[in-house]
């Protein structure tokens, strides 16, 4: 169902560009495909979401990383800071190794679940490139 949706999405995209629309309507069809590939990744990964999908500056998230000495992944928590540079959530400066994947930290015990809004909060300021 994923695949058949995506193509449809580029197709009907593709399309409207030889139509003379305005390429606006284009971008938002890609951006749109852009932010349904993230969200299948994340189910894919069991909620780990690629670096290549930042989350928001400044928020504190669980990042995988790849050990400095034991080369295997590990997970701590970091955050993005106004540069763009992930830094250790313990005071410890900016990370020097590779962070892969991040996800939000979860609900304290008894809390409830975050929700696919809240996750698609957290993913994009604006979800859909309205500029009001």
């Amino acid at each position: 169902m994923y695949e058949y949706l995506r193509d449809n999405l580029i197709e009907f995209a593709d399309h409207l560009t030889t139509l003379n629309v305005p390429a606006r309507y284009s971008k938002l069809i890609y951006d749109t495909v852009h932010a349904i590939n993230d969200m299948n990744d994340v189910i894919a990964n069991g909620n780990w979401i690629p670096v290549s999908t930042p989350p928001k500056v400044g928020q504190n998230v669980l990042v995988t990383y790849i050990g400095y000495v034991s080369g295997e992944p590990e997970v701590t928590s970091a955050h993005l800071n106004s540069r763009g540079k992930w830094v250790w959530n313990d005071g410890g400066g900016e990370v020097q190794v590779e962070i892969t994947h991040w996800q939000p930290r979860p609900q304290p015990a008894g809390q409830t679940k975050t929700t696919p809004q809240e996750i698609n909060a957290l993913l994009y300021d604006n979800p859909f490139g309205d500029t009001k």
